[in-house]
């Protein structure tokens, strides 16, 4: 089955061909075989299972779920690039899933925004990637390198204002160092953190 994001089909085919079979090519020698390749087809099919379903939830304006799922998806994409390099993958393959995960993010940053807005957040506005929580280390921080790592310096000015989220409070987040330090070369006037 395909699935269009950006314009772009995503071939899942190619997706799972993505396994590394060979050991030997592992980057870390304490990841075992057996782990990989159950972890591998978790997170490939996580993010198959969350996007094949995604629109439903869309559709029937559920965005508690949406915004559950969208979570999800982030991370299973994100837990595939670190174990995809983990594994020895090459850098082609993480350049090619990048764009899939920059549109996700804002699509749930999307979904994050509307469930602020109905009447189900009562008045509360919730950041989407909440630096003061688990997000900044698996989300936010991997997002932004793996995003450098790839050559997507570009659209670091994407992804930051989805992390400040002003709508919550004018001034956004509290900048955090490491990431402004990370993002400063690629976008302008963010200040000193």
């Amino acid at each position: 089955m395909s699935i269009q994001v950006n314009e772009q089909t995503i071939d899942w085919q190619k997706w799972l061909s993505l396994e590394i079979k060979d050991p030997a090519l592992f980057r870390d020698n304490l990841l075992e075989q057996k782990m990989y390749s159950k972890r591998f087809d978790t997170f490939v099919n996580g993010i198959y299972s969350v996007t094949d379903g995604f629109s439903n939830y869309k559709n029937e304006k559920k965005y508690g779920g949406y915004i559950v799922a969208g979570h999800q998806r982030l991370n299973d994409v994100l837990n595939l690039m670190s174990l995809q390099y983990s594994a020895g993958g090459s850098l082609e393959s993480l350049k090619e899933i990048y764009p899939y995960l920059l549109h996700w993010t804002e699509e749930y940053a999307e979904a994050s925004h509307l469930y602020n807005l109905s009447p189900d957040a009562d008045g509360r506005f919730v950041w989407h990637i909440s630096l003061g929580t688990e997000d900044y280390w698996y989300i936010a921080l991997r997002l932004i390198c793996f995003g450098l790592l790839t050559g997507n310096a570009d659209q670091m000015d994407r992804i930051m204002p989805i992390i400040d989220y002003v709508e919550a409070t004018p001034e956004g987040q509290e900048k955090d160092g490491l990431i402004e330090r990370l993002v400063a070369p690629f976008v302008a006037d963010r200040g000193t953190p």
